[in-house]
């Protein structure tokens, strides 16, 4: 039985990325699977279907920060995201929320500005 994918898995897969170890625009079968063995080969599954699942699910989140790294301006969010960072200014001071959550209102944004546009 193969192991479920979560948050460790999409925090190494978003490390790998960053530091051009894999590259988010290639999504041929034969380079998915071999960054999925080179990487996470606890996730591949047994039978005949299980090459072609393991190139869907990291398929999937290639395209996933490929949005947001289009989305945000050739930046890919996540290095800082539990982090705030407070900068004082003469008599106010002012708080620069996490970047995952100014993202997810944004693509919120983009979403209801589709729907409104259809």
């Amino acid at each position: 039985m193969t192991q479920r994918w979560g948050d460790e898995q999409d925090r190494q897969l978003r490390n790998l990325v960053r530091k051009n170890e894999i590259n988010y625009q290639n999504l041929e079968p034969n380079y998915l699977f071999e960054v999925t063995q080179t990487y996470w080969p606890a996730f591949i599954g047994d039978g005949p279907q299980a090459r072609n699942t393991a190139n869907q699910r990291l398929r999937k989140k290639l395209r996933q920060l490929a949005e947001e790294f289009e989305l945000n301006g050739g930046r890919l969010p996540g290095a800082c995201e539990s982090t705030a960072i407070i900068v004082p200014s003469s008599n106010s001071l002012l708080i620069i929320l996490p970047f995952q959550k100014i993202l997810t209102k944004k693509k919120q944004e983009l979403v209801n500005q589709k729907e409104t546009e259809v």
